[in-house]
């Protein structure tokens, strides 16, 4: 449908969904040869208290004239060939976006506020407002900014959005940049990188690039977003690491951590709480479940990385949690447990 339509919204009496109706059987019939036929056609696609009388397409029909108008297109009649637009295989809704259309594009609005503090997120406000605007069907293209049915956490640090735009950009053009970093307790670094994938855990950004002058023999890391001070595009050639998959790269991650010069290791933990969310929201891809004759434990296994978001996982659940193995990840919760026991009794 083309843009920028003066559309006189139909009164009370039509029916956008009818007249759409209409459109559409014209573009499938091409002709429709009496007016009785038209009419038996629309009332056999509507529920027997809104079917309409001759009357009633009379005044539909001279209200599609009115807006295929605007096309330069003519809704036709004659004896021969029966109601027909003028120009072959038009439809005025052909582009038109319909109410289950609208409410999809306000659900992506709300989702994209993953985006929030970043151009991305205005930008795409914008669009969905736009597209809806020169919607006949849409009434409320304006106000998504007041829509919180669905709300996603907003990022709580500017910079850690800063360069979400530059980064998504470099990964879909696949440009080289060279990066300042400074990592956590260490001075400013300039790095080369080649970057892979964006990732957003516990409200926080990261990026997976390939660090052309790392010295490490595994050069694609996890970096912080919001530890890049600042981002260019350099003439350097874009490099595929051979060895990375995106869609392994986390695979036996808690979280973000990465651990590449370790194989992963298979724990097995005991709940005695907390059973039924542990089983319908599983604490990891790779979990397999167990749980006894009694329904009063349940045992879990998971292939992951050791690493300290392991730790403060189990540590989350308290005593409703016991670990199984390996007997080292064991020991150290157990040692963690009573540092914070001694915390109380000082």
């Amino acid at each position: 449908m083309p843009k920028n339509k003066n559309i006189i919204r139909p009164r009370i009496k039509h029916s956008l969904e009818r007249i759409e109706l209409i459109d559409g059987l014209l573009q499938k019939y091409k002709h429709i040869q009496t007016r009785e036929d038209f009419l038996n056609r629309i009332n056999r696609n509507l529920p027997h208290e809104q079917q309409i009388t001759p009357s009633s397409l009379d005044k539909d029909l001279n209200y599609l004239r009115q807006l295929i108008r605007k096309d330069n297109v003519k809704l036709l009649f004659s004896r021969d060939t029966g109601y027909e637009y003028s120009e072959l295989g038009y439809s005025y809704f052909k582009n038109s976006i319909s109410d289950e259309d609208k409410k999809l594009l306000e659900l992506a609005h709300n989702l994209f506020k993953i985006f929030s503090g970043t151009s991305l997120q205005q930008k795409f406000g914008e669009i969905v407002k736009k597209v809806l605007s020169e919607s006949l069907t849409a009434d409320a293209a304006y106000g998504l900014e007041e829509s919180y049915f669905i709300q996603v956490e907003a990022g709580r640090s500017e910079r850690g959005t800063l360069w979400i735009e530059v980064l998504l950009e470099a990964i879909l053009k696949k440009e080289t940049l060279e990066m300042h970093y400074k990592g956590f307790g260490k001075p400013l670094r300039k790095k080369i990188v080649s970057p892979y994938l964006l990732r957003n855990y516990r409200n926080r950004w990261y990026l997976v690039a390939y660090e052309h002058h790392c010295e490490r023999k595994e050069k694609t890391n996890l970096f912080s977003v919001d530890r890049i001070q600042h981002l260019d595009v350099c003439g350097k050639k874009f490099y595929t690491d051979p060895n990375f998959s995106a869609a392994d790269y986390f695979k036996y991650s808690i979280g973000i951590w990465q651990v590449h010069d370790k194989e992963p290791v298979l724990v097995r933990l005991e709940f005695t709480k907390f059973i039924e969310s542990v089983q319908s929201n599983p604490i990891h891809p790779s979990q397999k479940s167990m749980i006894s004759e009694d329904g009063k434990r349940l045992t879990v296994e998971i292939e992951v990385y050791p690493s300290p978001e392991l730790d403060m996982l189990i540590q989350g659940y308290g005593s409703s949690v016991k670990v199984l193995a390996p007997g080292e990840l064991a020991n150290r919760i157990a040692d963690k447990a009573k540092e914070v026991l001694s915390l109380y009794q000082q």
